[in-house]
């Protein structure tokens, strides 16, 4: 039964009507997002939520117009009952001419964005527009506002075609990006009642005029800052150099946005700057030369974005923050110092992601967590020493670079390394001083690194799933005396091509047998090093189950021998791609073998003994784990389009072959 129609749900769709059951109680405006064809909603009389009048509709005592057909008219009258225009009411519709009820407070984000209004006048009654109200009319080219309004939200006339906009007195404060992107706009008149202007919130070049009594001030270098010019607002004429003075503290977001002839900043000396906001210096391509002040405690989301030519950054000592995306795309960015950071720090996600030339990074004793993809795809970055004070990396942290050591200082507070932290760092071969504190090691974390050996920490309990994979070059993996290790996830040595060995001296929860790492009773075999020499592995009777991937890419293994009443289950890709594997001998006690065991097992041509006759049984064998159909037949009887004659080998030659 339907109830609930969710965002997007018709996205696209090209229908003209649509009917609302009864039982229907939540519609998303936006629902038909990309659709311009609806012309008309009803719905059935009982329906307690909802109620249709001349194809629009509105809840069910009709104070909130929830949804306008986009193609319903160019002209409409709003019913006097309306006392809010709902959330997208309007958005993508070809109105043009909208006439409002004397009892309108309100108007939703983004109630009219993308329509064709060309003129517009807020009554008085309204006291709250939310952003983006009127974002994307791009054939609005008039704005009379009304009494009732206090503020400007955010982004509410972004990007529409006003060419003047008079600010009345009622109005104290106007959002960040209220009237951005307007290409027309050339004049703005503030009252002198204004007392604060977000970031952005008007385009560059635009004629900006105010009363002497305003709480605003306007420099020579066109600059527009609060009236003690504390924060600085934004810059409204585009230059390649500017002096921040020294009464600075804020830098509204997006104040110097995409100013892509921008080459220098210059703080003035004592400057006490602690705020640099989301997007201040965002696209300036060709800024070079800027020291951030020692006072900056934090930047904001992508303050920095893609300022291709900055070389170096020597944060301060009162930094707590850098922000997501801070530094992201900054390609020629070479150096990376928080050696004065004297307070506790974090680094948001892709901070520094892509900064392509990063050769030096100094982390200090203060930084407290790295986030997901902060350094990853710094592909000049050779050397990362971890301070004792991180406690987190998050995933693909430094994923994709060229690091080629890692050095954890302790005493470590690290308690995980999450998923893909060091995944892809090619060149990495020596971690030093691994933690012994780190509780879990997540899956993909070394993926395709050089580590030639590797030592789990002693207080690890658990290990991801593909957590060394592709690590050709390791040849020895240890589990020293003591360690809580109790997990280990599936193909964790998938591609470990170089591990010969696996050691476990002494542990409550693991043990080595014939080279294989057993848990503790010896019942369930978890791994074999896929670079073992042992070419006849024979299973005791104590083993009951085989975990999936264990002897996964073991490529020197020749025969299996699966004695009668021992393992009852093989896992999912067991024994895939043993690609030398010729025999294994399936008795009648194992009764689940799950899918892809033998994939890749490509010499297993012939000559398997299966015991159980059941043709499910061996259907399963053949569709889900990867046995082919001749695998079960005679040698004998195979022809001789095949190359090499596969012969069982003996059980007890088995027996003896592994007895010594």
């Amino acid at each position: 039964m339907l109830r609930s129609i969710e965002q997007y749900a018709m996205q696209s769709c090209k229908v003209e009507t649509i009917f609302l059951p009864k039982n229907v109680n939540s519609f998303a405006a936006n629902c038909f997002e990309g659709s311009r064809t609806l012309k008309t909603i009803s719905c059935n009389p009982s329906n307690p939520t909802f109620s249709v009048m001349d194809g629009v509709l509105y809840n069910k005592d009709k104070t909130t117009l929830i949804k306008f057909p986009a193609n319903h008219s160019t002209s409409f009258e709003i019913p006097e009952t309306v006392t809010t225009i709902g959330f997208c009411a309007f958005i993508s519709s070809v109105i043009e001419n909208v006439k409002f009820p004397p009892k309108l407070k309100r108007i939703d984000g983004y109630a009219f964005a993308v329509t064709k209004l060309k003129n517009l006048t807020i009554p008085d009654t309204i006291t709250d527009i939310s952003g983006g109200a009127f974002a994307s009319c791009q054939h609005l080219t008039e704005v009379k506002f009304g009494t009732g309004m206090t503020y400007i939200s955010n982004d509410c006339f972004m990007d529409t075609r006003l060419t003047k906009v008079v600010i009345p007195e009622n109005i104290t404060s106007i959002g960040e990006s209220a009237f951005s992107y307007c290409p027309n706009l050339k004049e703005v008149v503030l009252p002198s009642t204004i007392t604060s202007l977000g970031g952005s919130c008007f385009p560059t070049n635009v004629n900006i005029s105010f009363p002497s009594n305003a709480k605003l001030s306007l420099d020579d270098q066109q600059i527009l800052y609060d009236l003690d010019k504390i924060v600085l607002i934004m810059c409204l004429k585009k230059s390649t150099s500017y002096i921040i003075p020294e009464t600075v503290s804020t830098i509204r977001s997006s104040a110097f946005k995409d100013m892509t002839d921008l080459t220098k900043i210059e703080f003035r000396s004592g400057i006490t700057l602690k705020m640099i906001e989301s997007n201040a210096f965002y696209g300036c391509s060709k800024l070079s030369s800027i020291e951030i002040p020692n006072s900056v405690t934090s930047f904001g989301v992508r303050s920095f974005y893609n300022c291709a030519q900055i070389k170096s950054v020597f944060f301060g000592s009162k930094l707590t923050k850098i922000s997501t995306r801070c530094f992201e795309g900054c390609t020629s960015l070479d150096t990376v110092s928080f050696t004065q950071c004297d307070s506790p720090c974090t680094i948001d996600s892709y901070a520094f992601n892509g900064c392509t030339s990063l050769r030096t990074l100094t982390l200090s004793e203060n930084i407290s967590s790295i986030d997901m993809y902060c350094f990853s795809n710094c592909k000049s970055l050779e050397r990362v020493n971890i301070p004792s004070t991180l406690k987190y990396i998050g995933i693909y942290a430094f994923s994709n670079s060229l690091i080629s050591q890692v050095t954890f200082s302790s005493p470590s507070q690290m308690v995980n390394l999450s998923k893909y932290s060091f995944s892809q760092c090619i060149h990495l071969r020596d971690i030093v001083g691994t933690p012994d504190t780190i509780k879990n090691i997540e899956s993909n974390c070394f993926e395709s690194t050089l580590i030639t050996s590797f030592d789990v920490p002693i207080s690890t309990t658990s290990i991801g799933n593909y957590a060394f994979r592709g690590c050709s070059e390791m040849t020895v993996f240890r589990i020293p005396s003591r360690c809580l290790l109790q997990t280990i996830g599936n193909y964790i040595f998938d591609g470990c091509v170089s591990l010969s060995k696996i050691e476990c001296p002494d542990s409550d929860f693991f043990v080595i047998d014939n080279g294989a790492l057993f848990n503790k009773d010896r019942s369930n075999l978890i791994c074999f090093p896929p670079a073992s020499s042992i070419t006849f592995f024979c299973f005791s009777q104590n083993v009951k189950s085989v975990s999936s991937s264990a002897f996964y890419g073991c490529k020197s293994l020749v025969g299996i021998m699966i004695p009668d009443n021992s393992i009852t289950t093989i896992g999912h890709s067991a024994f895939a791609y043993c690609t030398s594997l010729k025999y294994i001998n399936i008795p009648l006690c194992v009764k689940n073998i799950d899918q892809n065991v033998f994939t890749g097992c490509n010499n297993l041509h012939c000559g398997i003994v299966v015991q159980n006759t059941s043709i499910s049984f061996r259907y399963s064998l053949v569709t889900n784990s990867g046995l082919s159909l001749t695998s079960m037949k005679d040698c004998g009887l195979i022809t001789c389009k095949h190359v090499n004659y596969q012969t069982p080998v003996s059980t007890s030659y088995l027996y003896v072959f592994i007895l010594m």
